[in-house]
């Protein structure tokens, strides 16, 4: 869900009315009046059934002079993104890693993609992709954390594309 608040500036009533709702974007209330210098909070639920991505939208509102005015609304879908955490004040050391990170030997570009590093079943890092001005490429820089007592651990680490929504449980290095 999202919220947008419609607000009347002028001294008189407004009657309104929205319209253009897509069939995957539902408002609470599409009509209404507004007082004088008055507010009105519109929720947006979007259809569970909407595919995974990056949604604008526009509707128009309609008061009382008959002129549309746009509301344009960026909507993200999204999958169940993993609930991977670390606290890194667990740990009393770190190693740092920087990375582009490939699906099918093509760099990945969403920032809201993550990479995770663990050691067993234990977050120990994460990052999202961030964009390089300087290499014109979207790099990970992540702190992976652990003790003193862990040297020789293995770290593996796995993906989230945000784009699909898919959690890749191993990712390589090359």
């Amino acid at each position: 869900t999202l919220t947008a608040t419609l607000v009347n500036k002028s001294g008189k009533q407004q009657v309104w009315t929205m319209s253009d709702l897509p069939s995957w974007l539902e408002a609470n209330i599409i009509y209404g009046d507004l007082q004088p210098l008055g507010e009105q909070t519109i929720t947006f639920t979007v259809s569970e059934a909407t595919p995974i991505g990056k949604y604008e939208q526009t509707v128009y509102v309609k008061g009382n002079d008959g002129i549309e005015t746009p509301l344009t609304l960026n909507i993200t879908v999204t999958g169940n993104v993993p609930d991977w955490a670390t606290n890194p004040y667990d740990y009393e050391s770190s190693m740092n890693v920087i990375c582009v990170v490939k699906k099918n030997d093509i760099p990945l570009t969403d920032p809201d993609d993550i990479l995770a590093a663990f050691i067993g079943e234990e977050c120990r890092g994460l990052a999202h992709l961030a964009y390089n001005e300087r290499y014109g490429n979207y790099y990970v820089t992540m702190d992976i954390y652990g003790s003193s007592g862990e040297t020789g651990q293995e770290v593996s680490f796995r993906a989230y594309d945000a784009s699909t929504g898919t959690v890749y449980p191993e990712v390589t290095n090359s």
